[in-house]
């Protein structure tokens, strides 16, 4: 390269390499490779008496007073789960990649630097066969499509905000039926533990009135094997019971060793008093709520500003990237600057079949949120009425318990003064156990449409590394 050719090179290249280099600072790639193992036995080592469970109970302002041996509600339970379950974890870690990539989307565009370097046949008339050239190349009208863009990672943005309440609320909802389903089975467990000592005093009885006459062998035979099937309901309810505690456990991502040595509060659901109670809000307060709280309406509704953004996105490109590329060549010997311009040729189509497109795709999304917002109003209107409808049979259930345990009463006082016998006491007992079954089996369901109605509505959540009051959507 010629002394001549060299100032050249640097009055174009300097601006650009500096352009470059200057404020930022080279990144070294690191590897991250996943440790499952280790993984698995963090996994295997949570628990709810630790250290770190305290410190997230105290920042959510639970009362500590009886730590370590707390009484565990549904809502003391909520902090752990979403402060460490990986499924929020997956989500918060999706929020933060999609916040990382509004800025990454929205940098200026950097000058392209070209360099030409020619050897000729002939030689020039300074006697040297080389040209060497150098040439920078600006964008303009970078602006509104940089804007656009960031306004679409905005809005894919805050949809991931949404999906992570979504996974909020269907981890609290998950934690909800399991601790529904274990309430019932040990209820139905000391239900049936009482239905073996009935049959046990129903044996004994009828083993007594044989010996003296008064029963036959195959009424004794019929009471042993009456015993054998209380037994073995009591033995497959408590496995049900096991069943639903892991299940709890597992919702709450804890070894079920972890949830053995807690205790665990009542759900906290009161009974009506009388029939039309217990289903909570009118229809139209009910229907508001849920059209305002509902997170997968929210969702429809962010991903329709995702597509409202991406219509915005292809506009802006239908407007050309004008791209001006001045330079400079030495050509044996010769000085010659130089002026580019570019322009796409695709501006006599200003991108009309994206932008098409991207209007088709937001006309789906409006279709879809539409339907998503009459969905969830049927949705919370048939889960007043499920929650309506089975208040008649609850207490009617109720009523007949309660008329059943006056009998038992009545019976058992004759039973002392000697003016009923043991069987007259049992066969009270047994009918008695049928209506407290009935009560049982009513509140189970009871409780279940409650929570779905309270589902139904989702109201906000606190979060679990936020002060009291802070919500989740």
């Amino acid at each position: 390269m010629s002394a001549r050719a060299r100032p050249i090179l640097a009055t174009l290249a300097a601006p650009a390499l500096c352009a470059a280099l200057a404020g930022c600072a080279w990144k070294e790639y690191r590897p991250q490779p996943l440790d499952l193992p280790a993984a698995d036995a963090a996994a295997l080592s949570r628990a709810l008496d630790d250290e770190p469970t305290r410190t997230l109970l105290q920042a959510a302002g639970v009362d500590l007073h009886d730590w370590p041996a707390l009484t565990w509600t549904r809502e003391t339970l909520l902090v752990p789960l979403l402060a460490r379950h990986p499924d929020m974890q997956a989500a918060r870690s999706r929020v933060t990649a999609a916040w990382a990539r509004v800025p990454a989307v929205q940098q200026p565009i950097n000058p392209d630097l070209s360099l030409r370097t020619e050897n000729h046949s002939q030689r020039g008339d300074n006697g040297s066969p080389w040209s060497i050239g150098a040439g920078l190349q600006f964008t303009f009208n970078t602006r509104p499509l940089l804007s656009a863009q960031g306004g679409v990672a905005t809005a894919e943005a805050g949809e991931a905000e949404v999906a992570a309440g979504e996974v909020a609320w269907r981890l609290y909802r998950q934690l909800g039926e399991a601790l529904l389903a274990l309430q019932a089975a040990e209820e139905g467990q000391r239900l049936a533990q009482d239905a073996v000592a009935l049959a046990e005093a129903r044996a004994e009885s009828a083993g007594i009135r044989q010996r003296y006459g008064a029963a036959s062998a195959l009424e004794v035979q019929l009471a042993q094997e009456a015993l054998l099937a209380a037994r073995r309901e009591s033995a497959s309810l408590g496995a049900a019971a096991a069943t639903a505690r892991a299940q709890v456990a597992q919702v709450l991502a804890l070894p079920v060793e972890a949830l053995e040595r807690q205790r665990l509060a009542p759900w906290p659901v009161l009974a009506p008093r009388a029939e039309g109670e217990g289903a909570g809000p009118d229809a139209g307060a009910a229907r508001s709520i849920a059209l305002r709280n509902r997170l997968d309406l929210a969702r429809e509704l962010a991903l329709y500003e995702v597509a409202e953004a991406n219509v915005r996105l292809e506009v802006a490109r239908q407007y050309p990237q004008i791209r001006l590329g001045p330079g400079l060549v030495w050509d044996q010997g010769d000085n010659i600057w130089q002026l580019g311009l570019a322009l796409p040729l695709a501006l006599l189509q200003r991108n009309l079949a994206a932008i098409n497109a991207a209007e088709a795709r937001r006309e789906a999304q409006a279709s879809l949120v539409l339907a998503r917002q009459t969905a969830v109003a049927g949705d919370v209107e048939s889960a007043r009425q499920r929650v309506a409808a089975l208040v008649a049979p609850l207490l009617a259930a109720q009523r007949e318990a309660v008329a059943a345990e006056s009998r038992v009463d009545l019976v058992r006082r004759q039973f002392d003064a000697g003016a009923a016998d043991a069987a007259t006491l049992i066969a009270a007992r047994a009918v008695l156990l049928q209506a407290q079954r009935q009560v049982h089996d009513s509140t189970v369901l009871w409780r279940q449409a409650q929570w779905a109605l309270e589902a139904a509505l989702q109201s906000p959540l606190r979060s679990a590394d936020s002060a009291p009051g802070g919500l989740v959507h």
